[in-house]
């Protein structure tokens, strides 16, 4: 084979390697839920020892529990990304209609939130009241 033609073959096998290392990079932020300003072509390689860790230590929680979805809203301060912190049932006091200084305790679901951004970290409430049936 002539040299110019490896030297092509080389370089087409680099190009392509490059490549694919900077979209596994862009996907690997994506689904990781990190900042795509970090999305290089070590970015997999960078946070992968830290994933598998991660994944070893999930593996040993109970069979009978099934991990949370992370669930997402938008911080009221910042409007940056919020993460749910817990949820609790609650009550809340309604006033009664059918009387002047009457309350009714009404079910709800208390979801607790912290904004992610570093220089907000704000923590607040949503409340949703259950359907009556």
């Amino acid at each position: 084979m002539k040299a110019y033609r490896m030297l092509l073959w080389v370089s087409v096998i680099l190009t392509v390697l490059v490549a694919w290392s900077w979209l596994a990079g862009f996907f690997f932020c994506v689904l990781g839920r990190l900042p795509l300003r970090l999305a290089t072509p070590l970015t997999l390689l960078h946070y992968l020892p830290t994933y598998v860790l991660s994944g070893l230590q999930q593996s040993k929680v109970l069979r009978g529990e099934a991990p949370m979805d992370l669930q997402l809203t938008t911080c009221p301060e910042c409007g940056g990304t919020a993460t749910l912190l817990q949820m609790s049932d609650d009550y809340e006091e309604v006033p009664d209609l059918g009387g002047p200084m009457e309350k009714i305790r009404i079910p709800v679901k208390v979801e607790e939130f912290r904004c992610q951004e570093q220089s907000c970290e704000h923590e607040f409430e949503r409340i949703i009241r259950e359907p009556t049936a």
